[in-house]
């Protein structure tokens, strides 16, 4: 049981890390704007369109009430993970002119598989931890979402990697997480049962 949260908390870390990758934008927005002749308010609003998919995340918790940590783990592993592959593959290629509109909804779409990710991780261990623990777990989870943007930034400079590899590692790293993270969270649907729950709320 106690390896079990162990666990629990250990791939929500991670699976945050993953749902921060998506505010990675701002170190690529200049390849992208050279790439495809983008004006700066157009390659802006891409940017934009990924703060909406990561900030307008109430679909997702819909998604993860309805079919549970597992599934929402898969969906995200396809919103996020093949966003990334989407760009890996347009960054890798000769294509030098793209509508906007592709990309706008690529960035929507990761935003979106990124909020899910965050909202499977945190609701998840909330469920698994009592009330007066909660709070702590949810401060480590969150302080993560701010922390990953630094540490694959860090990476991608210390390593010299190319725009288009360092998209398709981003892909593969977030897939594998959200993979075993699909393994390892369980559903819960009762948490506490009401007597412990009336005392907890006494304490």
């Amino acid at each position: 049981m106690i390896i079990r949260k162990l666990l629990i908390i250990i791939f929500g870390i991670f699976l945050v890390l993953t749902a921060g990758v998506c505010n990675l934008y701002p170190i690529y927005l200049s390849k992208m704007q050279k790439k495809f002749n983008y004006t700066l308010k157009e390659v802006n609003l891409y940017g934009t369109f990924i703060n909406i998919g990561l900030w307008v995340a109430f679909p997702m918790g819909y998604i993860y009430d309805k079919l549970g940590p597992k599934l929402s783990c898969l969906i995200g592993a396809f919103f996020l993970s093949g966003g990334y592959l989407s760009l890996y593959f347009i960054f890798s290629s000769e294509i030098t002119q793209i509508s906007l509109l592709v990309l706008l909804l690529i960035g929507l779409i990761m935003g979106q598989g990124s909020a899910l990710c965050y909202t499977t991780s945190v609701t998840t261990n909330l469920k698994n931890f009592r009330f007066k623990e909660s709070s702590s777990i949810v401060g480590l989870l969150v302080a993560n979402l701010g922390l990953s943007p630094s540490i694959f930034t860090t990476y991608k400079n210390a390593f010299d990697i190319k725009t288009a590899s360092f998209f398709l590692a981003i892909a593969i790293f977030s897939f594998f997480v959200l993979i075993f993270s699909g393994f390892i969270f369980h559903n819960i649907r009762r948490i506490y049962s009401q007597e412990e729950t009336q005392q907890t709320y006494e304490k």
